[in-house]
């Protein structure tokens, strides 16, 4: 009697169990359709921007911001060598395109656009760059392992909504400086520049962040994700100031995917690389070159 009051409890339940995963599985669906959609009218949006027409036609106009819409990520690369970027990268099914549709492309389609040269520096953009509220050692690895293959790398990171930022210039593999905040100081490595200094930066060691939810830490944040454009114009090239005659001088850059494993696991020796939580050193490393929390130390190597 038992035996057949459980299988007719299970056969009751086998229907809504599948009527639950259909449920969950079209609910996923309808999402990334909405997310599919939402940028394709993003960037459609950005072609059709009232002020698209004088940007394509007036070689005297400064690009303005919308052409590059604040992107989340970008690098700066001390290059003029595409191929040399390109390989590094492990960019792959890559095509030759403009501008326009690079940073269309890197915005719609999930690629990566690295740009032709602007003033001795070549420029990537789009969503797989890493970010430090992902994962800071990740983001560390890609900046650095980069580097040690193409020289001097400069990256940077803003967003608007959550506010997190975050600045790097490394030159052949070793941080000349680094900084980055999410919600706390994930990175802070070398000495305050001069360029932070007169952008008006404000950073924190770590665990010395003001709360995040207060009005004046607020203003803080958002100030520093606001003026990445400007410490960039000091390391490198600021993307606000681009002219159009520059982008028509240009060239053509490249679009293409990244092979995302190439750059965040492999490309330097063991000995070249020094995990970025062992910046918050211990203090009793004991010249060993390895801290007690089991990380090699950044001071020893």
């Amino acid at each position: 009697m038992d035996g057949n009051f459980n299988m007719e409890r299970v056969a009751d339940i086998v229907p809504m169990l599948l009527l639950l995963l259909t449920l969950t599985v079209s609910a996923f669906i309808c999402f990334l359709s909405t997310l599919y959609y939402l940028r394709n009218r993003h960037a459609s949006a950005l072609v059709s921007h009232p002020g698209f027409r004088d940007v394509m036609f007036s070689s005297k106009s400064t690009a303005p911001w919308f052409v590059f819409d604040r992107p989340r990520c970008w690098l700066a690369i001390r290059s003029r060598n595409l191929s040399e970027v390109q390989a590094a990268l492990g960019l792959t099914n890559s095509v030759p395109c403009s501008w326009m549709k690079g940073l269309v492309e890197a915005m719609a389609a999930n690629r990566l656009f690295v740009s032709p040269p602007i003033s001795g520096w070549i420029l990537v953009f789009g969503p797989h760059l890493p970010t430090p509220s992902d994962d800071i050692d990740q983001c560390f690895r890609f900046v650095t392992n980069l580097s040690a293959e193409l020289g001097e790398v400069q990256y940077f990171c803003g967003d608007s909504v959550t506010y997190e930022h975050a600045w790097a210039r490394v030159i052949d593999g070793m941080v000349v400086r680094g900084y980055a905040w999410y919600q706390e100081t994930l990175w802070n490595q070398g000495v305050f520049s001069e360029a932070e200094r007169k952008t008006g930066m404000d950073t924190f060691d770590y665990g010395e962040s003001m709360d995040a939810s207060a009005y004046d830490a607020q203003e803080l944040y958002r100030k520093n994700t606001e003026r990445l454009f400007d410490l960039a114009g000091r390391w490198s090239v600021d993307l606000s100031r681009i002219s159009r005659a520059e982008l028509m001088a240009s060239g053509l850059g490249l679009s293409g995917d990244m092979f995302r494993a190439k750059i965040f696991w492999g490309g330097l020796a063991p000995n070249r690389i020094s995990w970025l939580k062992s910046l918050a050193c211990c203090g009793f490393c004991g010249n060993f070159g390895v801290c007690l929390r089991g990380y090699p130390c950044l001071s020893y190597s």
